[in-house]
């Protein structure tokens, strides 16, 4: 019962939670992984290295020659798991499978808002994601390698400015990005009414940014890979979308 106050007292502490969401609570996780210490970092990251390192089981037919990528922006931990699982499953039914990731593209998303955060949750998105690849035999793409400067600053001094409307609107390469913006603002906010929220047109701007970045990110990776199939999580969150 102690152990459980304790515990319970140590997750609603500012500083644990800010040491969390940062670059040392990564550091300490790899060093108890390293001792052995179970599931510091999610109980499935050790279910599929204990899948890894087992000798794969390989149909008599090899059928499958697809590329498959799979779209995985954030440590959504049960889509995350569920994804790269199955990235491992068609691995072994002869499949070339690999995971994209985001790398803190995206200025604001739906797990940090990295610009305005002290203790951005990036580090433990990314640590999180190339863990499970890694365990799992699965290459994985980091967006952030891929990375334009030009079209970040291009895309700032255009959206920054903007009004609510003028946001709406906005199209970067054909792409209707003020649109696509708007229910990822609003999952962000946790809010209908972006227009009135203090913090609206920032993370409404952020989500265009980052969007922009994140496509053209994308199609020199879709370039390289050149995948035949695409699995992603859903089409409402910029990312996907």
């Amino acid at each position: 019962m102690t152990l459980m106050k304790l515990n319970r007292w140590a997750r609603r502490s500012t500083v644990v939670r800010a040491l969390y969401q940062g670059k040392p609570i990564v550091l300490v996780h790899r060093l108890l992984s390293a001792v052995g210490m179970p599931a510091v970092l999610g109980k499935e990251l050790y279910d599929l290295s204990r899948l890894h390192d087992r000798e794969p089981v390989v149909p008599p037919s090899r059928t499958l020659k697809e590329r498959v990528l799979f779209v995985t922006p954030r440590n959504f931990r049960t889509h995350a798991t569920f994804q790269i699982g199955v990235a491992q499953a068609l691995t072994v039914r002869g499949a070339e499978c690999a995971v994209a990731t985001c790398g803190s593209v995206m200025p604001v998303c739906e797990v940090t808002w990295a610009e305005k955060e002290s203790f951005p949750r990036c580090p433990r998105c990314i640590t999180y994601i190339r863990e499970l690849t890694s365990l799992a035999g699965i290459h994985c793409y980091n967006l952030a390698d891929y990375i334009d400067s030009a079209v970040q600053a291009k895309i700032a001094s255009e959206v920054d400015s903007l009004t609510f409307e003028q946001l709406k609107g906005y199209v970067w390469n054909d792409l209707p990005l003020g649109v696509y913006a708007v229910p990822a603002t609003r999952w962000r906010l946790r809010a209908h009414d972006i227009g009135k929220h203090p913090d609206g047109l920032a993370v409404m701007a952020g989500f265009i940014r980052g969007g922009a970045v994140w496509a053209s990110c994308m199609e020199k990776l879709l370039a390289s890979f050149d995948p035949d199939v695409l699995v992603m999580l859903n089409g409402l969150f910029m990312e996907e979308r």
